[in-house]
């Protein structure tokens, strides 16, 4: 995941500096900035989203030969079952 998620980080970055730029602006040319400035956020930190999602689901098709499993694919591990006290023997 090395290029692509430095990408998708310079990507938000991006949107960042162009919604600090909009707001030096007015008018038509400040809402055109936010609205590209929150478009670029939005589609970088959904690219990090799917990209996290591929590589899990990779990982799930890869189990089956000797992969690593994914965390957010992994089922809950079952409750141990409550140790049971010995019966006490009645008093004569």
């Amino acid at each position: 995941m090395g290029s692509g998620s430095g990408l998708l980080l310079v990507g938000v970055i991006g949107g960042y500096w162009l919604l600090e730029r909009a707001e030096t602006h007015k008018g038509k040319l400040r809402r055109i900035g936010r609205v590209l400035g929150a478009l670029v956020i939005v589609v970088s930190l959904l690219g990090a989203v799917f990209r996290g999602w591929s590589a899990c689901h990779w990982m799930k098709h890869r189990r089956g030969m000797g992969g690593w499993s994914c965390p957010f694919m992994s089922k809950p591990a079952p409750a141990p079952a409550p140790e049971s006290e010995p019966a006490s023997e009645p008093e004569p």
